[in-house]
């Protein structure tokens, strides 16, 4: 697994902080709350073009739902990434599920399954 750069931790930084901007401000029209997801992580391709954003939320069918309509909007949360981040180019952006938390309940479930026999 290669390191990232200093160029990629801080875009991926300033990349989240201003998601977080554009879906508290009303911008969009989403028809999730905002509690209901986050931001987990954000991270940027070596030549700064593309960035995968994992979302979270508390339960799995929620987070495929919101995954979906961020999809559709992912044009218009570019083009207000772009106006917010003043780049040269925008980076393109890629939304997922963040599913590490519900391996770790499936595991700790499991290892607590096993502790009780």
């Amino acid at each position: 697994m290669t390191d990232k750069s200093r160029r990629q931790l801080m875009l991926s930084s300033v990349i989240q902080k201003a998601l977080y901007g554009i879906f508290s401000s009303g911008k969009l029209h989403l028809s999730m709350p905002l509690y209901k997801f986050s931001i987990a992580s954000v991270s940027v391709t070596k030549d700064l073009k593309m960035a995968s954003i994992y979302i979270s939320s508390i339960e799995l069918p929620d987070a495929h739902k919101i995954i979906k309509e961020l999809k559709l909007f992912s044009p218009k949360i570019r083009f207000l990434l772009s106006q917010d981040l003043n780049l040269r180019s925008s980076p393109e952006i890629r939304f997922y599920v963040d599913e590490e938390p519900f391996y770790q309940d499936q595991l700790m479930s499991k290892i607590n399954s096993l502790n009780q026999n």
